[in-house]
């Protein structure tokens, strides 16, 4: 859309400087050509939209076992497309396993994929994404980032839903909260799985002001970032990835106790305790007298 609104303009400007001389305006006539080609180019690597049919691929579970990604004529399938790092992969997992706990058992009608690609170590990485999914997902390994690409992976966590008929009936890149209520209304349409009547209400606002902390946090505008996240907390209870984002600007801010306080809320249980154990860990040398450390890095912006 940027492009062709550039390539327009460019031809506006040619009009106004040459008039109607064409070959006076053919240099920049042929720069618009080529931003327009440029924006059909881009267009050609957009992300699949419903109605497309689902790529086939053969991949490797976590155990090494080869598995086919593939929709067969019964089931739907629930896709999950991630990649080591995201800091919404927590919050994209929570929120589609509690939908599918809130709904009547679907047992023979959905499956639970999730594809880890973009993987520089994966004996490294597997590990805590297939701790994070549980038993009820069965983690597919993309070592050559076929899937990613086949599957025209625009941003990540990004959730699909594929009918039985092989094709794309819901696409969701990136997570945000009305994106649970869409992947649950078309679970319905493709899988004819029944779901609670309240799958209909709206979807729940953005949390805005934990949003502009993240950003202001990419920024390296760490006081500003706290502000917000505390005024994040007033609104909704954090989570514990929000708590270990906090903890990690507290020790680049040198601030070891709070941020001994914030790991100290995470249960041992959870897939998030190594993370915590990390930042405590750096809390405690940083309160012992130690230079903050540059390992634990605020949260990214992903666009």
């Amino acid at each position: 859309m940027m492009k062709t609104l550039i390539g327009q303009h460019t031809i506006t400007r040619a009009r106004r400087r040459f008039g109607r001389s064409p070959r006076a305006a053919i240099p920049l006539l042929l720069l618009a050509g080529f931003v327009l080609m440029g924006s059909i180019a881009s267009a050609a690597q957009a992300a699949l939209a419903r109605g497309d049919d689902a790529p086939v691929l053969d991949l490797k579970d976590a155990g090494g076992e080869a598995r086919k990604l593939d929709a067969t004529t019964t089931d739907t399938v629930l896709l999950l497309f991630l990649k080591p790092g995201d800091r919404d992969t927590s919050a994209t997992i929570g929120a589609l396993d509690a939908m599918l706990a809130k709904s009547p058992p679907v047992p023979g009608k959905l499956r639970r994929w999730a594809v880890l690609s973009r993987m520089d170590n994966p004996a490294q990485q597997t590990a805590p994404i297939n701790r994070r999914l549980g038993p009820n997902w069965t983690l597919l390994l993309d070592a050559a980032d076929k899937a990613y690409h086949e599957y025209k992976i625009i941003a990540t966590p990004t959730v699909m839903v594929i009918g039985p008929d092989r094709k794309v009936a819901e696409v969701n890149p990136g997570y945000d909260p009305a994106m649970e209520n869409r992947i649950r209304l078309a679970l319905g349409k493709a899988g004819a799985i029944q779901l609670s009547r309240w799958a209909t209400e709206a979807p729940p606002k953005p949390n805005m002001e934990l949003q502009l902390a993240r950003r202001l946090a990419s920024r390296g505008l760490y006081d500003s970032a706290l502000n917000y996240y505390r005024q994040s907390i007033a609104k909704t209870p954090a989570t514990d990835d929000v708590k270990l984002e906090m903890a990690a600007i507290h020790i680049r801010v040198n601030q070891p106790d709070e941020a001994l306080k914030l790991t100290g809320e995470i249960a041992a249980g959870s897939p998030l305790a190594p993370r915590a154990a990390q930042l405590r860990g750096e809390a405690l040398k940083l309160k012992a007298g130690a230079a903050p450390a540059q390992s634990p890095q605020p949260p990214k912006v992903v666009r």
